[in-house]
């Protein structure tokens, strides 16, 4: 860690035998991974209707006179997902559930990275307020506030947005304008995220190791997407460096540089496959990362991290790990649904689905 990486006190993860079995009975209403084939036959209105026989009842209930079809069912799963995650926050006490508010700022953070692309597109802000989802920290209230800011930096100055982060000690870099970028603020969040979600697990007990591994395996990912993404635009080594985010899991810092400094994407990405444990993800997906996609890499990658997740569902009943599992768990539940559901309402082939589900 760096001189900037804020420095946090040894955190106590007192064992909670009441929150593990009410997190263990929600993680057993989770969609079954049998259900999804029967899903993908099925029209919008019908997967509404199945959703309405389970645990989305309420939501599909709530929302039926407002929406439907595709809205409907995406307003629904966050909401839904909001409520269940709120309530695990709820359930824990002390320096657990500070741990689970801090890994939940992840909801806050996308959230904001929605409204901040809503200003580079065309997008009506009814759309997108169907896609934010209320998080711990920052309600729905807040998120519509941000949601009438006019640019980048109103967002940034705004004291909503001071309060998601307020340990962050890294500035926002700008442009030579002096101006803000989407691309400098979504990094300065991840980084500033990362950075002191890794400070809390360093001082975590010994029965939270599976986390702290599962954490750092997602820095790694993230560190890969956002070097492919510089060396795919051209960008050196000096420029790629500070947004790597370290120490993580498998990918030491010598590799990273090696792989910064290639001379280009294909360069970077032979280093990668050579020198990580990522090499079936990204030989997958490698002539297209050199033709100027990602897309293949990005989604092999998800698939693993999230394989990863739902093996900590069954590690140690009453350490931590399950209770963060099930917040990953249910977190690819709602993202399978809406790639389903929007899938469904563009028309597009069954096979599209099936490639990018995480089962």
């Amino acid at each position: 860690m760096d001189k900037d990486t804020i420095s946090v006190n040894k955190l106590k993860l007192h064992r909670n035998p009441y929150l593990n079995t009410r997190v263990r009975v929600m993680g057993s209403k989770l969609i079954a991974k049998s259900e999804y084939p029967k899903l993908l036959k099925m029209t919008s209105s019908e997967i509404s209707h199945f959703l309405e026989e389970g645990e989305y009842k309420a939501q599909i209930d709530e929302f039926a006179v407002r929406y439907d079809g595709s809205d409907l069912i995406e307003v629904a799963l966050n909401t839904n997902a909001s409520k269940c995650f709120n309530k695990v926050a709820y359930l824990s006490k002390g320096d657990t559930q500070t741990l689970i508010r801090q890994y939940l700022l992840r909801i806050d953070i996308a959230n904001i990275k929605i409204i901040l692309r809503s200003f580079n597109s065309d997008i009506a802000e009814d759309e997108v307020t169907l896609k934010l989802m209320s998080g711990c920290s920052m309600k729905k209230k807040d998120l519509l506030q941000l949601l009438k800011k006019k640019t980048i930096s109103d967002i940034v100055e705004d004291p909503i947005f001071k309060k998601i982060l307020p340990y962050a000690k890294l500035s926002i870099p700008k442009q030579e304008n002096d101006k803000l970028t989407l691309a400098s603020v979504e990094n300065w969040l991840d980084i500033s995220y990362y950075r002191h979600l890794i400070a809390l697990a360093d001082n975590l007990p010994r029965h939270a190791s599976e986390f702290k591994k599962f954490l750092r395996n997602e820095i790694d990912l993230l560190n890969i997407n956002t070097l492919l993404i510089m060396k795919k635009e051209g960008l050196e080594k000096k420029d790629i460096m500070p947004l790597m985010i370290l120490p993580a899991a498998d990918i030491s810092l010598s590799v990273l540089e090696s792989a910064a400094s290639a001379k280009d994407i294909e360069e970077a990405l032979d280093i990668l496959i050579r020198k990580t444990s990522y090499s079936v993800e990204l030989k997958s997906g490698k002539e297209q990362a050199i033709e100027g996609s990602l897309k293949i890499i990005r989604r092999e990658l998800d698939k693993r991290l999230m394989r990863k997740a739902f093996l900590l569902l069954h590690k140690h009943p009453l350490s931590i790990a399950p209770v963060l599992g099930y917040i990953l768990a249910k977190e690819v539940e709602v993202r399978n649904l809406k790639l389903i559901s929007r899938a469904k309402s563009l028309k597009l082939p069954e096979t599209f689905i099936e490639e990018n589900l995480i089962l």
